[in-house]
């Protein structure tokens, strides 16, 4: 079984990665590099820089929606390898590229700012932002069978991101610099955390046997 394992996976990668949705991140890709040229002006100052990067941060988000979506998953399913695994080809696959852009978008627009963009911050808001995307969809496919989850959660996710400034302060999270800069993105963490947990609960093994009953067997 010890040299079974890697030459099934190895057989499997290819299939995987010729189902992955990538033209979504492209799509965020082109959108992102519009925005940022039509908007070239306002990178130079520091607050107006921190908007446009939300912007990208949402794009690449909801472009992240589509990458679980697999119409081939109920052929895969028959397949000896781990659901983590399969899953988690498809999100290297759509995530490194979207990756890539955000951090090209970051440097450019720090370079145009002088370096005073808050990019650890803005890097964690990216991640909560994708988080949710990848817990909603995995969270489709896993308990509604839903096989692409993307062009549900991707439209939903991008009227959300619209509606998040206008957030009431107590639970803000698109908040400009300032006093409850560092708040808010606590509320970013702690929405991370939860999004995370919930995107590992949706890539377990139906077949596993669930942790509770390993400590707990009858």
């Amino acid at each position: 079984m010890t040299g079974t394992r890697p030459r099934q996976l190895h057989a499997l990668a290819p299939a995987l990665v010729r189902v992955v949705r990538w033209q979504p991140v492209l799509a965020a890709a082109l959108c992102s590099g519009a925005v940022l040229w039509w908007q070239d002006d306002r990178a130079a100052a520091e607050g107006d820089a921190v908007w446009l990067l939300r912007v990208v941060a949402l794009f690449l988000a909801v472009a992240l929606a589509f990458a679980l979506d697999d119409r081939s998953r109920v052929t895969l399913a028959a397949v000896p390898t781990p659901q983590w695994w399969r899953s988690g080809v498809r999100l290297f696959v759509a995530g490194l590229p979207a990756v890539l852009v955000w951090g090209g978008a970051l440097a450019w627009v720090e370079h145009r700012s002088g370096g005073a963009v808050p990019g650890r911050a803005l890097t964690l808001e990216m991640a909560a932002l994708a988080a949710v995307a990848l817990a909603v969809a995995g969270g489709l496919v896993r308990w509604r069978d839903q096989p692409e989850p993307g062009l549900l959660v991707g439209p939903i996710l991008l009227g959300a991101g619209l509606l998040i400034p206008q957030l009431p302060r107590r639970v803000a999270l698109a908040v400009p610099p300032g006093p409850d800069w560092t708040a808010a993105h606590l509320r970013w963490s702690v929405l991370l955390a939860v999004t995370a947990a919930v995107l590992a609960a949706s890539w377990r093994d139906p077949a596993a046997r669930s942790p509770l009953r390993q400590l707990h067997p009858r």
